[in-house]
């Protein structure tokens, strides 16, 4: 199976190649096609991504990273900017 992720400035998506080949999109918990690329950090250590982490953010914006395509110093965060990924898997998704 071969997974792409097109990980934008402002939003995240994911899909993946059906045997036939057609790409589908893989809706994230909440449903959506497409997931607001930010994360929030939280004072327990624990962290929120997406939608939860967009919203945390108007109340504690310095906690909030956005753009982090942007932030291409983190050698990390730029190959998966700029990446596919394949991955070898032994179920099929419905």
């Amino acid at each position: 199976m071969i997974v792409a992720v097109d990980f934008g400035t402002t939003r995240t998506k994911v899909a993946y190649l059906d045997q036939a080949g057609n790409p589908t999109i893989i809706p994230n918990a909440r449903g959506d096609e497409t997931t607001p690329t930010v994360v929030h950090y939280q004072a327990d250590g624990n962290h929120l991504i997406g939608r939860d982490a967009e919203e945390q953010g108007y109340l504690e914006p310095e906690l909030c990273m956005k753009n982090l395509v942007q932030l291409q110093k983190s050698w990390l965060i730029y190959q998966a900017a700029n990446a596919c990924f394949t991955f070898n898997v032994k179920y099929s998704v419905s």
